[in-house]
């Protein structure tokens, strides 16, 4: 007695979910080649700073938001 039977319909649906998958990974590695190249001409010190503007910047947005709710 088969209780799980393998449906034609649930083999399409993996068929799809991998179609699917590759797709989005296709698109991410294409989105991550572009960004890779528009930042390959900065230097490491650049970058760093970028970042720790960017951790300031939102980080004090968080705290703001924080404070605000208590008040």
């Amino acid at each position: 007695m088969k209780f799980f039977k393998r449906t034609k319909r649930a083999v399409q649906q993996n068929l799809l979910s991998e179609q699917i998958s590759n797709k989005v990974l296709g698109k991410q590695r294409q989105w991550a080649d572009f960004l890779n190249s528009k930042t390959s001409m900065l230097s490491s010190k650049t970058l760093l700073f970028a970042l720790i503007i960017f951790i300031a910047a939102f980080g004090s947005y968080c705290l703001y938001l924080i404070v605000s709710a208590f008040h």
